[in-house]
């Protein structure tokens, strides 16, 4: 063993070298296996696409490639749920939101829990379409850890504003 190599021959007889520190790479990066790590890629952009892109990392104060990352990803979940768009939502990010109507895929989802699983009495009562209910879903059995995340999130905000606002009326009282 030399420093941090070791030298070892291989069955053919040939001098073989391994690095300490490329196996122990390996090991490490069993353990940060992320969905939110990226993967480098190449694209090539027309003129125009990146004219836009600069454009509006400009005016949104995103970087280009957090913005490309979040347009494709959108771009490619509305490919698989075309009734979904995404907006912003109240909570200064991007919501899956139900094309037509102004119903985020969570507000949807939990009538549909609350009725335990009547899509037809879902949608008669947000006055949507039945199709419109199944899309909303649809998206969640994809996504369901992004929405349950995000009806903890604005439970957690509803909970907080009953709070003051009872606060606030018992003053008033």
């Amino acid at each position: 063993k030399r420093g941090i190599w070791e030298e070892g021959r291989r069955p053919d007889g040939s001098l073989r070298l391994r690095h300490y520190l490329a196996s122990l790479r390996c090991i490490t990066l069993r353990y940060m296996t992320d969905s939110t790590q990226s993967v480098p890629r190449s694209f090539r952009l027309s003129a125009t696409t990146c004219s836009l892109l600069d454009d509006l990392a400009e005016s949104s104060n995103e970087s280009r490639n957090s913005l490309v990352e979040r347009m494709l990803a959108e771009a490619l979940r509305m490919e698989h749920h075309p009734l979904i768009r995404f907006r912003l939502g109240s909570s200064d990010k991007r919501e899956p939101m139900l094309v037509g109507t102004r119903l985020a895929v969570r507000h949807v989802v939990t009538q549909v829990r609350d009725a335990d699983g009547g899509v037809d009495e879902v949608a008669e009562i947000m006055e949507i379409p039945t199709s419109s209910v199944r899309a909303a879903m649809s998206y969640y059995g994809d996504f369901q850890a992004e929405i349950d995340a995000e009806i903890m999130w604005a439970t957690k905000i509803e909970d907080q504003e009953r709070a003051r606002w009872e606060r606030e009326q018992a003053v008033l009282a």
